[in-house]
């Protein structure tokens, strides 16, 4: 069998453009809002410095990208959790990820430590485990998509990322692991599900293209998936829980430099 893209190099591809991503909200979003004040007023919207400019076209540049990381992380907890042979070992690596990771959360996004209007998306995927949980106890198929339902709602209730459409992402991998034409129908199903979810819209002359719907172009790398798993340590399984919570902290502590850094050139050249 021709080899494709490991368990571990879907992974590595996920937290890669995921990093990019939160590079690019964390430090080069704040960084174009400074660049387009001019004189103390914001000339966003208006005919913006050139450096506010180049920093925006890098700011949705980034973006694009990690909208590949989200379906790839989806993808790959219905995979483990099929695959896991210790469902609990799973859950508490979830777990701990998920605790871990609410205070570099709320600090990168917000900048405080308590933020109570978004979760992290750990939490969209703890109730994706826990979807699948119940739809493993479904019989008939009719019912499978209707348990997911009040974890759906939860994600929105709570403010995970991603939110319900998060959780309907995770069950459309499950419901469709058995079917023909699999990956067709899941590529169909996510520009479907994008199209639904908020999201910053992209111009292209006329035409407006939701940013998120970009993320089905990860189905690309989820086609060229072969099942291998290259490495069953631990130290691994849990490296890539945990990088979640790290990076966000070093972004965090990067951007509070950079902030200081603005503050004490803004003062100089007073």
């Amino acid at each position: 069998m021709k080899k494709g893209i490991s368990q571990e190099g879907l992974k590595l591809l996920a937290c890669i453009t995921m990093l990019i991503d939160h590079i690019g909200y964390v430090l080069v979003y704040p960084a174009y809002l400074q660049a387009s004040m001019v004189d103390g007023v914001n000339m966003l919207g208006a005919a913006m410095p050139p450096e506010a400019e180049l920093l925006h076209t890098i700011y949705l540049g980034l973006r694009i990208l990690g909208r590949l990381s989200f379906p790839l992380f989806a993808f790959l907890l219905v995979e483990g959790f099929h695959h896991t042979r210790n469902r609990k070992g799973y859950l508490l690596r979830l777990s701990v990820g998920a605790l871990l990771s609410e205070l570099p959360y709320n600090l990168a996004v917000s900048g405080s430590p308590i933020w109570r209007y978004q979760q992290s998306i750990m939490i969209t995927l703890l109730l994706g485990f826990f979807a699948l949980l119940a739809m493993e106890h479904c019989r008939k198929l009719a019912w499978k998509p209707a348990v997911m339902i009040p974890f759906a709602i939860l994600a929105e209730l709570l403010g995970a990322d991603y939110g319900w459409g998060g959780v309907v992402l995770i069950v459309l991998f499950e419901l469709s692991r058995y079917v023909v034409n699999r990956n067709l129908i899941r590529f169909c199903g996510m520009l479907v599900l994008f199209h639904y979810m908020p999201s910053a819209m992209l111009w292209f002359g006329s035409i407006s293209v939701p940013m998120q719907a970009l993320g089905a172009l990860s189905m690309v790398f989820i086609a060229a998936y072969d099942g291998r798993k290259v490495t069953n340590s631990r130290a691994v399984q849990w490296a890539f829980y945990l990088f979640y919570p790290v990076h966000l902290a070093v972004l965090y502590g990067i951007s509070t430099i950079q902030s200081v850094f603005q503050i004490g050139i803004s003062i100089v050249s007073r």
